[in-house]
C-alpha cells in the first residue's frame, strides 16, 4: 500500500505541475512591428550567383536577416545542419532573384533597422 500512495503523491504533484504550466505558459499575443522595407523584389537572377558551397561566410549577415525576416529564426538559435540547411534554401532563392534589392547590394548596404 505505501508503494501505492507513492504512486498518487507522484500522480497529484504532476498533475498540479502540468496545471501551473499550462496557465504559466499562456500569452496574449503582441502585435509584431512591420518589417523595415529593404526595396522591391529584384524578379531576376543576379548576375553573380552564390554558392552554397563556398558562399556560406561571404554572406553569413543576409543568411541572418532572411531567417529573420521570412521565419522568425535567429541565427544562433540553429545548430549547424540546420544552419546549412537554411543557408541551401537561402541562396536558391537569392540566386532566383526572389529577395529584396538590399540583399543584392553587400553586407555594407544592408539597413540596420532591418
Amino acid at each position: 500500500s505505501s508503494r501505492r500512495r507513492g504512486d498518487e503523491t507522484t500522480t497529484k504533484k504532476s498533475s498540479r505541475r502540468d496545471s501551473k504550466r499550462s496557465t504559466s505558459t499562456t500569452s496574449t499575443p503582441t502585435s509584431t512591428p512591420p518589417l523595415y522595407p529593404m526595396g522591391p523584389i529584384v524578379s531576376s537572377p543576379p548576375k553573380q550567383k552564390i554558392n552554397q558551397e563556398n558562399d556560406y561566410f561571404a554572406f553569413h549577415s543576409q543568411l541572418r536577416l532572411y531567417l529573420y525576416r521570412t521565419k522568425g529564426t535567429f541565427f544562433e538559435d540553429l545548430n549547424a545542419a540546420a544552419a546549412r540547411t537554411s543557408f541551401t534554401d537561402f541562396c536558391r532563392v537569392y540566386n532566383d532573384g526572389q529577395l529584396e534589392d538590399a540583399y543584392y547590394n553587400g553586407t555594407a548596404k544592408l539597413p540596420k533597422e532591418a
